[in-house]
């Protein structure tokens, strides 16, 4: 029979590709790492892993293994939600990720109203910052990952996973309110802050948009912080592409400007082993109505 917690071992430095990697996922030494995946290849009589350089890979063995560990997880965790469905009740720890805007704007008002409904729920938060949001909620990390979808930018990240819509938001050019700047297209020759291109899709978004519009936006300063970003906004003359959650304390010194036909889609992903459980359930339905709650007012600001 094997051991699910060396199972899920052998999973992690497979999916983070090392075994200290995997040990700081899961709280571990990395010699408790090493030694529970001995263990593991001691019972099954063949070995797992491999050296390649500082990295570690599968072995033909530990390939076929993992594969077949993602579906013997999720029938653990089927079991799991499907006993939690059964009792009826709405309890347990829920650890949500989420992005940086959705953690100043949704989270608070959820927070309050879940602990009101459902105190028995133990919530943790975590901001993804430049976490794979995907890959820790498919590893079992989050239980929650609320993630941003762009209108006209394909997030492959999120196929296979259950999509739960938050809200959708429009985006506005943000720009000096003494500025000339009316439209896009006047914002071609003004220096730009903008996340990187590596970093998330808000970087990609901000120059798909631009180019859109007939230019490549000079993107001198990049930072993936939005707090960051207004704060350049309003001691410099730049201009960026924010959605409306971020705008939600913008300095009197700036001005938005809507873009017609983009959107950014705030989603509340889960796996679909999980989807059911009742507390999981409980966090999204507020999450929701605090959405509903809030974007009518930033909108309208």
């Amino acid at each position: 029979m094997l051991d699910l917690k060396r199972l899920r071992f052998l999973r992690e430095v497979a999916e983070r590709g090392t075994i200290s990697a995997a040990a700081d996922a899961l709280a571990y030494t990395p010699s408790a790492v090493s030694q529970q995946i001995a263990i593991l290849e001691e019972e099954l009589e063949t070995p797992l892993l491999e050296r390649q350089g500082r990295n570690v890979v599968l072995t033909p063995a530990g390939k076929v293994l993992v594969d077949h560990s993602h579906a013997v997880f999720d029938a653990v965790e089927r079991a799991t939600t499907a006993v939690s469905e059964a009792s009826g009740e709405v309890a347990g720890r829920v650890v949500v990720g989420a992005l940086q805007s959705v953690m100043a704007t949704l989270l608070p008002e959820t927070i309050r109203t879940m602990s009101i409904d459902h105190p028995r729920v133990d919530l943790h938060m975590t901001e993804l910052g430049h976490v794979d949001a995907t890959r820790e909620l498919r590893l079992g990390a989050l239980d929650v990952a609320v993630d941003q979808a762009y209108t006209h930018v394909t997030n492959r990240a999120h196929r296979g996973l259950t999509k739960h819509k938050v809200l959708e938001e429009p985006l506005y050019l943000v720009v000096p309110k003494d500025s000339g700047v009316k439209k896009l297209a006047d914002a071609a020759e003004w220096p730009w802050v903008a996340a990187s291109l590596e970093s998330c899709d808000c970087g990609r978004a901000v120059r798909h948009i631009s180019r859109a519009a007939g230019f490549e936006p000079d993107v001198r300063f990049e930072t993936d912080d939005y707090g960051v970003t207004l704060e350049l906004l309003n001691s410099i003359n730049a201009v960026s592409i924010l959605p409306a959650l971020t705008l939600t304390r913008m300095p009197s010194t700036l001005r938005r400007i809507p873009i017609a036909g983009v959107r950014r889609r705030i989603l509340a992903l889960t796996r679909p082993a999980g989807d059911h459980r009742p507390a999981v359930g409980a966090f999204i339905e507020h999450l929701q109505r605090a959405a509903s709650e809030l974007l009518p007012i930033v909108t309208a600001a």
